[in-house]
């Protein structure tokens, strides 16, 4: 057979299958970013702040791409480098609000950037501190009301930020948010202080034990006994403030334990939300791992084989990054020490003792595909809410974009719900 037909008899039926593949083949869209659910998370966490003016998208994926999951300087380097970018360009603008919002996002970047380095590194202390300044630029560029309270607590302070709401504000509920396990307050303010604003209400923010400013200057670690920083900064805010007709405690993914163990300790607490729940910890521990596995996790923490539970939870942590964070974290933000006894910390931070001593109205939030909290404890959280004047509960589906961890990416869908119940319980003159 001539050479030059076979050549181009292979030719055509390589163009002919191409053809085929390229009309047949189904293109699905994905919401993806990374397949490793913790780099997937944090693109999405970043990205939340697009409604308030904290992240752009297409930024987002300029960054991403220089990144892979599990590496966790190139997330830094990456992100980084856009802040700064950001933050420079900021400093160039002549208009206060676009100034303003560009401080906002270079914030939010520079928050990405220090996340998933460990506690000593000192590059994370530098990118908080870059992203505490930006914040407050932004503040300021953008005329935003705020105060900064300085609370007394134990031999320490702690610091919270007083955000009043427009005229009006008085007459309905103040709003008194604590951030979570990896969060700091000033995230809080696009999570929820400017929609709190839109819609007239005015906002408290703390920075507890174990969280943002508390815990990098005074190294302060998380206190189950979350009433005392609570009380603390009301009692201080009181001082110099009027006291509104509410008081509604909001706590934000680990402050799913923490606001609902303050309200169940501290008088005057009128509503209170857990976004997300967060019922128990050493359930959220152990759901880490595969289901097949729990069991045997758990007989081995109960039968005291506390070297063979270090040595799985540190090989999961060499292929899980999520693990590896976690692992990290807690480390950082409740003090040293082996998987096993963390577990046992973690027995502290159970509402299934103190559930029933909360009378306000209660709000719980949960996604349906949290990769943290398994979704079993919603309905143990409402089972305990024997003497709450009320609960409602949202579950938000994948249908609704809401079903991640605190809705992230959802911000919008959430806000919905949240006000109108706030609404509801707590109608104004």
């Amino acid at each position: 057979m001539n050479y030059k037909l076979v050549v181009l008899i292979v030719i055509g039926v390589a163009v002919i299958a191409y053809l085929l593949i390229w009309t047949f083949a189904e293109d699905r869209g994905s919401p993806r970013f990374f397949n490793d659910q913790a780099y997937y998370f944090e693109t999405l966490r970043t990205l939340s702040g697009c409604p308030f003016g904290a992240a752009d998208v297409g930024e987002v994926y300029a960054t991403i791409k220089h990144v892979r999951s599990g590496k966790e300087q190139e997330w830094y380097e990456a992100w980084e480098r856009t802040a700064q970018r950001i933050d420079s360009r900021a400093a160039r603008l002549q208009d206060p609000t676009s100034r303003g919002l560009a401080y906002f996002r270079a914030h939010n970047y520079y928050r990405s950037a220090e996340f998933f380095l460990l506690a000593n590194d000192p590059k994370r202390a530098e990118s908080y501190q870059k992203a505490i300044s930006t914040f407050y630029k932004g503040l300021e560029s953008l005329n935003v009301k705020y105060e900064i309270i300085d609370v007394p607590y134990e031999q320490h302070a702690l610091r919270a930020v007083y955000y009043p709401g427009p005229a009006g504000a008085d007459k309905k509920p103040l709003l008194v948010a604590s951030p979570g396990f990896d969060a700091i307050q000033e995230e809080l303010y696009f999570r929820l202080v400017a929609a709190a604003h839109q819609r007239g209400y005015s906002v408290l923010t703390s920075d507890g034990p174990g969280q943002g400013n508390a815990l990098r200057k005074y190294n302060l670690k998380f206190t189950p006994e979350w009433e005392k920083p609570v009380r603390a900064v009301l009692d201080s805010f009181f001082k110099g403030h009027q006291r509104p007709p509410a008081v509604v405690l909001f706590g934000e993914s680990f402050g799913g334990y923490l606001a609902p163990r303050a309200a169940a300790f501290t008088e005057g607490i009128d509503g209170v939300v857990a976004y997300d729940v967060f019922f128990d910890f050493q359930e959220v521990f152990l759901n880490r791992s595969p289901s097949m596995i729990r069991g045997l996790l758990r007989r081995m923490l109960d039968n005291q084989m506390d070297g063979t539970v270090g040595l799985f939870v540190r090989l999961k942590a060499l292929m899980d990054p999520s693990m590896r964070w976690s692992l990290a974290n807690t480390r950082w933000t409740m003090g040293d020490g082996e998987p096993a006894e963390l577990y046992r910390r973690f027995g502290a931070y159970s509402l299934k003792k103190v559930a029933d001593r909360i009378k306000s109205h209660v709000l719980i939030l949960a996604g349906k595909n949290d990769h943290f909290i398994p979704l079993k404890q919603v309905e143990d959280f409402q089972k305990s809410l024997v003497n709450a004047k009320s609960v409602a509960t949202f579950i938000y589906s994948e249908e609704t974009g809401g079903d991640q961890h605190c809705q992230m990416g959802a911000a919008l869908l959430w806000h919905e719900d949240f006000f109108d119940w706030l609404k509801n319980k707590f109608p104004t003159l």
